[in-house]
């Protein structure tokens, strides 16, 4: 494989996009061998996530409204890192931090609450630095029938439990 990329090399190509599959260990191959004949001081763009990752994520970001709605604070460890970080100001309540801080949140629901939590138009961005963030969009529906919007934003880590959001920030949807 090297020969042929030396080639391509020799022939003017300065650029390449490159798929890389197979194992953890054969991808983590792969990779260390096209940094090796990458020029010096080439840029590296982070990798892209694999399909099983942003489903992951994609499933992580849902499973907000099924906790919240059937009322199970004990299983927002499902969801959340231990030191995770819930702002929520939007809403004219402080920043909570730490997991057993937002349980009581969510066991208190202060103020208004959604008797539904639905979650669309999930976005995935790997950014620069590595971090995973997600914006979604989230619509409330409440015991009166009428409904709010707002967007979530999150900074996502791959755990060993799996995906957990590190940091969350809800911001109200205003419609004045």
């Amino acid at each position: 494989m090297t020969r042929q990329l030396r080639r391509l090399a020799d022939a003017g190509v300065t650029e390449l996009a490159a798929s890389v599959f197979g194992t953890q260990d054969v991808q983590a191959r792969t990779l260390s061998l096209l940094a090796g004949l990458a020029p010096a001081g080439a840029a590296r763009r982070p990798l892209r996530l694999a399909a099983h990752d942003r489903l992951s994520i994609h499933e992580l970001i849902c499973l907000h409204g099924h906790l919240v709605d059937e009322r199970r604070p004990e299983d927002l460890g499902l969801l959340l890192t231990p030191d995770a970080v819930y702002d929520l100001r939007s809403f004219g309540l402080d920043t909570i931090e730490g997991l057993p801080a937002i349980q009581d949140i969510h066991r208190q629901r202060p103020g208004n609450q959604p008797i539904g939590h639905h979650v669309s138009n999930v976005l995935i961005d790997e950014r620069p630095d590595g971090t995973i963030s997600v914006r979604s969009k989230g619509l409330s529906v409440m015991a009166d029938g009428t409904a709010g919007t707002c967007t979530y934003d999150d900074v996502v880590v791959k755990t060993d439990a799996g995906w957990r959001i590190a940091h969350r920030r809800i911001l109200l949807v205003r419609t004045d």
